[in-house]
């Protein structure tokens, strides 16, 4: 489970950037690569990459309220589901899923026996209902009768 705060004024105090070179760290992209590799270790929760954004176009859809503890389990919900249902990042058509490249390269944290997922396929499955997946289709899927790909990423910063 996630905990109910995340201490990032101490990580980053604690890390030397490899960009600035000196702690305290102020640059937001080492400040973010090291909240996304302490929180991926520690809480093992694959809806953190729909939370840790880094407001690319292909990134997850940014929320406009703060995360905070007494609804942190229902944003993790929301923002996954709303990542699932964005054509940006997810495009499903039947006989093929294409899903951002996020879930490629952190493919290992989709398939830690989150919540029973086992593979992708499962973590997706899981919110197929948010994909627009009939029940058929899920079944495909989990068997992996529906092919799953990657879309290139846009790192183009998302003006919304």
């Amino acid at each position: 489970t996630i905990p109910l705060y995340w201490q990032i004024d101490s990580l980053k105090k604690n890390y030397s950037c490899s960009v600035c070179g000196t702690p305290p760290c102020n640059c937001t992209a080492e400040v973010f690569i090291k909240k996304n590799e302490l929180i991926r270790k520690v809480y093992k929760d694959a809806r953190v990459h729909f939370v840790l954004v880094c407001a690319g176009n292909s990134c997850p859809p940014i929320i406009d309220e703060a995360y905070l503890p007494v609804k942190l389990e229902d944003q993790l919900n929301e923002q996954t589901k709303k990542s699932m249902n964005n054509p940006d990042f997810i495009q499903e058509n039947g006989e093929n899923v294409a899903v951002s490249e996020i879930f490629k390269w952190y493919k290992e944290d989709f398939a830690t026996n989150w919540r029973g997922t086992k593979d992708l396929a499962g973590f997706l499955g899981r919110y197929s209902s948010s994909l627009g997946l009939s029940k058929v289709q899920t079944a495909d899927l989990k068997q992996g009768k529906i092919k799953i790909s990657y879309t290139d990423y846009n790192w183009n910063l998302n003006k919304k």
